[in-house]
């Protein structure tokens, strides 16, 4: 019988928190009847990853499948996901995550429910201690969105922004009408490139697909000791910057300067000034963040400009 829905978990070298996400999956409540199936993509791990899966399948009652994608790339092991899954509904979680017992059985119901081509559930970051005191959720000085996290509320809704991909789903037709995850987007081991998710949610939106924010559509994501050192911050912003780059492409009508906009050398100088004349430690942390998107834009402009194959 073809699934209802696959589940794809896409992981490198995280065997350990790979094991507890596997876990917490062992304890969901399915639905009488529900066929499923939960495919691990192993992208190119040295660890025991396969082994941990290989236990799994051995010893547990998920209807688990392993897949070696030998090539480098969070995009690309997602899209070999795509193509060895058989459900009509794909989702996507990370492998670090905790799933709340309902969360299939949630997601299947939202696309039963609900005339859409994707849902993006509640993420929930789990930190590990106080948050750090320079950390700010809210305000004009918000520290950027480094940490996963996604809460619109409790009601269902047209999300205001984009679902994120540690807890996201879409029906088998929007990679057949729409393609799949760009290679250029997405982390490639331990880099922190990304913006797969959200430019392929942009494709849908672009293209007037539904998109829907389900709130019980539950997972908790944890908050690693390096997520919160303020020099994982600045390279976020910096590789979160080239990704929008990417995506966005480059600044029409812009005066360029050794094939770098104008405005973006305008807009670093700003920020560097900011970043000198504020005295609060707390302001000028955001400022120097905001320095390092900048830079993050003028590497990746500078980038494209030089390649033979784009064009400004």
């Amino acid at each position: 019988m073809v699934p209802a829905i696959s589940t794809i978990i896409c992981t490198y070298n995280r065997a350990q928190s790979l094991s507890q996400t596997l876990a917490s999956m062992a304890e969901m409540i399915i639905p009488t009847g529900m066929q499923w199936e939960l495919i691990v993509i192993d992208n190119n791990s040295t660890d025991s990853t396969r082994y941990v899966v290989e236990q799994f399948i051995a010893t547990s009652p998920l209807p688990l499948k392993y897949v070696f994608e030998p090539h480098p790339g969070l995009s690309y092991a997602r899209n070999a996901g795509i193509q060895h899954s058989q459900g009509s509904v794909i989702a996507f979680t990370d492998d670090d995550v905790r799933v709340e017992k309902d969360w299939l059985a949630n997601l299947n119901a939202a696309f039963q429910n609900f005339d859409c081509i994707a849902i993006g559930g509640r993420i929930y970051p789990v930190w590990p201690g106080p948050m750090p005191s320079w950390f700010q959720e809210r305000g004009p000085f918000a520290t950027p969105k480094a940490i996963v996290y996604f809460d619109l509320g409790d009601t269902v809704c047209v999300p205001s922004s984009h679902p994120y991909g540690a807890n996201m789903a879409f029906r088998r037709e929007a990679f057949a009408k729409y393609g799949e995850f760009r290679v250029d987007l997405g982390r490639v081991a331990s880099a922190l490139m990304g913006g797969e998710d959200i430019e392929f949610f942009e494709r849908l939106r672009r293209s007037g697909e539904s998109v829907l924010y389900i709130p019980d559509v539950v997972v908790y994501h944890p908050v690693t000791n390096d997520r919160m050192e303020k020099r994982y911050f600045e390279s976020w912003c910096f590789n979160a910057s080239r990704s929008s780059v990417r995506f966005e492409g480059l600044p029409e009508r812009a005066i360029y300067y050794f094939g770098v906009p104008r405005f973006y050398f305008r807009n670093l100088l700003e920020n560097l000034a900011l970043y000198l004349l504020t005295l609060d430690s707390d302001r000028r942390f955001y400022y120097k963040l905001q320095i390092y998107s900048v830079a993050g834009r003028i590497v990746e402009t500078r980038r494209l400009t030089k390649s033979p194959a784009t064009k400004h």
